[in-house]
C-alpha cells in the first residue's frame, strides 16, 4: 500500500515519471502475489485521484495536464503525441548524456560507474535476473522517451532536470562496482 502510494506521488510531483512507474507496476504484476498487486494499485488511487481532480479543475478534462497542447503558445508541443515524436533526437541523446550543458555523465561521471555495476548485478543475479533487467530498462526506456520530447532540455535549468528521476536507478548498480573493489584487494591478500 505504502508503495502504491509512493508511486503514485511521484506522478504527482513529476508528470513524466509515469513512465517509470508503468514499468515498476509491470514487474510488479510478475512478481508479486495478487493480493499484494490489489494493495499496490489502491495505494496508488488516492494520489492519482488528487492529480485527475486538479486536472479537471484547471482544464476541465481529468485527463488534459499542463504539458498539453497550447497551439498559440508552442506549436512543437502538438507535433505526435503530447509532444512525443519519433525517432529519438541525436542531439538530445548526445547533450543529454555527454553534453557539457545538459549531460548527466558530464557533470556526474561517477553515473558511468552503472554500466559495468549492471554487468556485475546480472553475474551475481544468475537466478533473479528480472530484478536488475528492470533497473537497467528503466533508464534507458526513460532515456529515450525524453529524448524524443521537444522541451528535452528541461527549460531554463543548468543540466538534465527531465532525467533526475534517473539517478537512483542508475546509482544503485554502482554498489556491485564497489563491492567488487572491496573484495579484490582482499582475495589478493589472502
Amino acid at each position: 500500500l505504502l508503495a502504491g502510494l509512493a508511486l503514485g506521488l511521484s506522478i504527482v510531483f513529476e508528470y513524466p515519471s509515469a513512465l517509470i512507474v508503468a514499468c515498476i507496476g509491470v514487474y510488479a504484476l510478475f512478481r508479486l502475489p495478487r493480493a499484494q498487486i490489489a494493495a499496490l494499485v489502491g495505494g496508488m488511487l488516492p494520489p492519482l485521484a488528487v492529480i485527475m481532480s486538479y486536472n479537471y479543475a484547471a482544464y476541465h478534462d481529468p485527463f488534459t495536464t499542463g504539458y498539453g497542447c497550447d497551439e498559440v503558445i508552442f506549436h512543437q508541443e502538438c507535433a505526435g503525441i503530447a509532444g512525443f515524436t519519433w525517432p529519438p533526437s541525436g542531439k538530445a541523446i548526445r547533450d543529454m548524456s555527454v553534453g557539457r550543458y545538459r549531460g548527466l555523465f558530464f557533470l556526474s561521471p561517477f553515473l558511468l560507474l552503472a554500466f559495468p555495476g549492471y554487468f556485475l548485478w546480472f553475474i551475481r543475479s544468475k537466478r533473479d535476473w528480472a530484478t536488475p533487467a528492470v533497473c537497467l530498462a528503466i533508464p534507458l526506456v526513460f532515456f529515450f522517451a525524453i529524448s524524443m520530447y521537444w522541451g528535452w532540455n528541461g527549460g531554463q535549468v543548468a543540466g538534465p532536470r527531465y532525467l533526475m528521476e534517473l539517478v537512483p536507478f542508475l546509482a544503485l548498480p554502482i554498489i556491485f562496482v564497489l563491492d567488487r573493489l572491496l573484495t579484490v584487494p582482499a582475495k589478493a591478500a589472502a
